[in-house]
């Protein structure tokens, strides 16, 4: 299908600006805040750089996956599903990855009926694109990262880690034995424990956890991409033994009533 040379203009514009985010460029450039007033083009860049968590040009299976589990609470079967929907739809030339050109030729094709003809998006469709986006960079910064793990393993939210918690954790989400979810346990209380109550509040937890990782934290408050993604499939694996722990007690509390009602 033939493109009109309106058409080729704003793919060119659109990678134009994918190109810039995701370059070294000027610190106002880095803090621009997205509206709904805000090109299409911003937002399709904005939405590129966030998925692409290693920087190197390309979105990959790892990091759709991660996303879909970090960012959308998706279950193993529906992050797969999400990563095979875009390869079916994006990968033009089938190298199990999508490319900023690929993601940004479907992304041009699939919006026009949405993009108006000063290069924004219609007011609800660019809400809801912006919401998705929020989600998605929810944890970009080393602080916001180290609030995601600790909520993550603070499983009645009162603001502490306790054993039973991160024993739990350390089960469920990367297979430990009771050993070794012991010995994780002791680790972080020695370490992490200032005030000897035998529980890690939050502000010990970011503590230790911003002083320990101070040389990978760039400029602009992120972690440096090799390392952002190494805590990125850390943060899913806990997510995802989060969301398989809570299923079990559900089901358990449903067998439970099953059995008490027939008895």
């Amino acid at each position: 299908m033939t493109e009109t040379a309106e058409e080729a203009q704003r793919k060119r514009d659109v990678e134009e600006e994918a190109e810039t985010e995701s370059s070294p460029a000027p610190q106002k450039k880095q803090n621009r805040t997205l509206t709904v007033n805000s090109l299409a083009a911003d937002i399709c860049a904005a939405f590129f750089a966030s998925m692409d968590l290693d920087g190197n040009g390309f979105i990959e299976e790892q990091e759709v996956k991660i996303i879909s589990v970090v960012a959308f609470n998706e279950g193993e079967d529906a992050a797969s599903s999400r990563w095979q929907t875009m390869l079916n739809d994006m990968d033009e030339n089938k190298d199990m990855k999508i490319s900023r050109q690929e993601y940004i030729s479907w992304w041009v094709n699939h919006t026009k009926d949405k993009t108006k003809p000063d290069g924004t998006f219609i007011e609800g469709y660019a809400a809801y694109l912006l919401k998705c986006l929020q989600r998605v960079t929810s944890v970009k910064t080393a602080s916001e990262m180290c609030d995601a793990f600790f909520e993550s393993m603070d499983e009645n939210s009162d603001g502490f880690l306790v054993e039973t918690e991160v024993k739990n954790i350390a089960k469920w989400a990367f297979g430990a034995k009771d050993d070794a979810a012991r010995a994780t346990w002791i680790d972080m209380i020695e370490k992490m424990d200032t005030n000897k109550d035998m529980k890690i509040s939050r502000e010990e937890y970011s503590n230790y956890w911003m002083s320990e990782t101070k040389s990978k934290i760039q400029s602009d408050g992120s972690f440096i991409n090799g390392y952002k993604t190494f805590l990125f499939s850390k943060l899913a694996k806990l997510k995802a033994g989060q969301r398989r722990q809570q299923q079990v007690k559900m089901w358990n509390k449903a067998y439970g009533e099953t059995k008490s009602s027939s008895s």
